[in-house]
């Protein structure tokens, strides 16, 4: 029972997590960061969505992926400001089903 008491409570925070940073994108309104770091922001999130796929098309064979497996291999290179992001890219690679995450078919 405390396996599942620990990963609801990881799980938990992370949605906190990702409520604050959609308040924080709600309040934020336009961007005031140059052009040129959008730039590089849009590159980092072009390769983070293709190792969310890479990483989701190994694993899937195995009747697809936990949320708990899956924020544990991003979580170091995912930064919290990015919460939001991530999250926005995984369902845009991924759907759920049954509580574990396959790749969206094309």
């Amino acid at each position: 029972m405390g396996l599942v008491s620990s990963q609801t409570s990881s799980s938990n925070s992370v949605l906190a997590k990702l409520r604050e940073k959609r308040k924080i994108l709600d309040i934020g309104g336009t961007s005031k960061t140059p052009k040129n770091e959008r730039l590089r922001d849009v590159s980092t999130y072009a390769q983070l969505q293709q190792r969310i796929y890479d990483f989701l098309s190994k694993e899937e064979h195995k009747e697809g992926v936990s949320t708990e497996i899956i924020l544990k291999e991003f979580s170091n290179s995912v930064s919290d400001q990015d919460a939001a992001i991530f999250k926005r890219l995984l369902n845009n690679a991924a759907q759920k089903f049954c509580g574990k995450w396959r790749l969206r078919r094309s």
